[in-house]
């Protein structure tokens, strides 16, 4: 039974600013533009953390304080379905103002110093990265750009040294030449071109220093880079050339 409160304080709601009340002690409808706490025992002017004041459309009487935990794991909200703040060590992704556990493709998890709340799902800060797992570094590059050996850039193409691996829009690295001395590549255990005055072996897996019998010497004019070991085969019969 809805009982009317006569005063803001009054015998029988036992509960300030209280309008309806069904029993002492319990209020059903505060008035005063005060909000009904959750667990109706009060009328408050201000909703405290954990909930977000439902004003009723700005009426005087009517208003709430709504919990937040209809956001699961929400510590902090001010809008229905819409957390500000997470709880329990979850994640804020301000996009959708939810609280996951673990932050979503294109962002990483600032995890507050350590703190059980305030934690934030920030954006990825390097250009074309679609994983990360904090700032100035990248996990996976999208948009078919290579990922840096360093994993702060996503490139195309790949700088010296190194050379793409994969082909699908995303995952795609930048892999070290792993031939010695090898400058230039396009796959492994194969180099283009060699550097530090290296020839290029005419298989094109070794960078040697000097060309071994039946080769000659091309030094690409005296510079340290371009310099190959050419095949006497060119002239018949011959076992060395120079």
């Amino acid at each position: 039974v809805k009982k009317a409160c006569t005063t803001t304080a009054n015998t029988e709601c036992c509960v300030a600013n209280c309008g309806q009340c069904s029993e002492a002690g319990i209020c059903f409808e505060c008035q005063n533009s005060t909000f009904l706490s959750v667990d109706t025992t009060s009328c408050l002017f201000t909703c405290p953390v954990g909930t977000y004041s439902d004003n009723n459309g700005d009426s005087a009487t009517g208003r709430k304080c709504m919990p937040c935990s209809a956001i699961a794991d929400c510590g902090k909200c001010s809008v229905a379905g819409l957390c500000d703040e997470c709880a329990d060590s979850k994640f804020l992704d301000v996009p959708t103002k939810t609280c996951p556990t673990t932050c979503p493709d294109g962002s990483y998890g600032d995890d507050n110093g350590g703190a059980a709340t305030g934690r934030a799902c920030k954006a990825c800060d390097v250009a074309h990265c679609g994983k990360c797992s904090k700032s100035g570094e990248c996990d996976e590059c999208k948009n078919s750009k290579f990922l840096a050996a360093d994993k702060t850039a996503c490139l195309d193409p790949c700088p010296g040294g190194s050379y793409g691996a994969g082909t699908g829009e995303t995952g795609r690295t930048c892999v070290a030449c792993d031939v010695t001395d090898c400058g230039q590549c396009s796959e492994a255990g194969k180099c283009d071109e060699c550097q530090n005055s290296k020839f290029l072996a005419v298989d094109t897996t070794t960078c040697p220093a000097a060309c071994p019998v039946g080769t000659y010497s091309d030094d690409n004019g005296g510079s340290a880079t371009g310099r190959k070991c050419m095949p006497c085969s060119a002239i018949t019969y011959c076992g060395k050339c120079s």
